[in-house]
Parts: C-alpha cells; sequence; structure tokens
C-alpha cells in the first residue's frame, strides 16, 4: 500500500514538472539537467562535508588543547540523549527546508510537500514552485546551518565536546544538501529558476539567456 502511495505522490510530482517546465519554456527559459545519481552523490557529500568537520575540530583542539571532545558523551545518559537528539533532528532537518522555502513561494504551504518515503524510510520535503538560486539556497542550505554549522560554532567557543559531536552529525547529514548546492552553484547571479526534481537527487534548473 506504501508503494502505491509513493507512486501516486511521484506522478503527481511528475506532472507539477511538468506545468511548471512549460510555464517557464513559455517565458524563454530552457530546462538543464541538475541531478546526481545516489552513488556519486554519497560520494560527493563526503567530499564536500569532510573538510567542514576538519576545520571545526581543528578549531576545537586549538581554542580547547588537551580536552577530549568526544569524553564529552561518555556515559549513558549524555549518549542516550545525543542519540534521541539525532533522531529528532532528521525530521527537524526536512522541516528547516520547508520553512527556509515556504517565505519565497507564492502559495506558501500548499508548495512544501512532507513526507516519508517508506520503501526507503527516507523522510523528504519538497519544493512544488521554481525559485532563484539564491531562494533555494535558502531553504537548502538552513538545515545545515542550523544543525551543523551553528552548534560548531557554539561548541568550539564554549568547549562543549557534546555539542560538537553534534553539529558535525548534523553537517554529514547536510552533505547531500552541500552537494546539490555545489552543483546548482554556476547559476548563481544568473537569470535561472531552480525546481526539485520529482523523484531524484537534485534539481531542474531553467536558464535564460
Amino acid at each position: 500500500m506504501a508503494s502505491e502511495k509513493t507512486k501516486a505522490i511521484l506522478e503527481e510530482r511528475r506532472a507539477n514538472t511538468a506545468a511548471r517546465t512549460a510555464e517557464l519554456e513559455a517565458q524563454g527559459y530552457h530546462a538543464e539537467d541538475a541531478t546526481v545519481s545516489i552513488v556519486k552523490a554519497n560520494i560527493m557529500a563526503f567530499l564536500v562535508g569532510v573538510p567542514f568537520l576538519a576545520v571545526f575540530v581543528l578549531l576545537f583542539w586549538l581554542l580547547h588543547p588537551g580536552v577530549l571532545f568526544w569524553e564529552d558523551i561518555n556515559g549513558p545518559g549524555k549518549s542516550f540523549l545525543l542519540l534521541v537528539l539525532l533522531a529528532l533532528s532528521v525530521p527537524i532537518h526536512e522541516g528547516f527546508h520547508g520553512l527556509g522555502w515556504v517565505t519565497f513561494c507564492k502559495d506558501k504551504w500548499k508548495s512544501i510537500q512532507f513526507g516519508v518515503m517508506w520503501d526507503s524510510f527516507t523522510p523528504y520535503c519538497h519544493c512544488r514552485e521554481p525559485l532563484s538560486v539564491a531562494q533555494y539556497y535558502v531553504g537548502l542550505f538552513l538545515p545545515c546551518t542550523m544543525l551543523g554549522w551553528i552548534p560548531c560554532i557554539l561548541a568550539v567557543i564554549f568547549g562543549s565536546g557534546f555539542w560538537l559531536i553534534f553539529g558535525l552529525m548534523g553537517i554529514l547529514l547536510a552533505g547531500g544538501d552541500l552537494t546539490i548546492g555545489c552543483i546548482i552553484f554556476k547559476y548563481l547571479g544568473k537569470d535561472a529558476r531552480i525546481l526539485d526534481h520529482p523523484d531524484q537527487c537534485g534539481a531542474v534548473a531553467f536558464k535564460r539567456g
């Protein structure tokens, strides 16, 4: 049943994408693929995310020499709390995507879809409206900012190994978002629109000129 529901959702997304494509092409835009395979996305997510991890760990050690940050989660209480927070951060991550994109959507929350792809147990947030690259970046990077970069910055400032680990995991979980950001970077500052791809990792980019 879940599989049938997933198929119905994907068909509706594809229909929406086709309609949006027709509208934009009538305005002089042409569609370009801005997707990446799952395998390549995972590799790129690691390559893009690791430098951020290295920077924050290095800063932590420089500002708090001798402090072993992983010792801050020793004990069943802290370890369990970290696991709970990380589990909660998965749906919250998707919520931040929606919160960032809805600001720029004409139809507001009607254009934001939340759900779970039960075949792969993957939660998602899908934006049904094409946005400028800058607008798309806001929703794309908001989860990493709120759950990754900010916790890491605060952890480095206050010497909290607990929040450093939480933030590092937040950055890793946002590796796919960072990868998509790299893919569409070439459209930044140009007359372009970005639309979530209906069933692949990435987006459809519409460029004019």
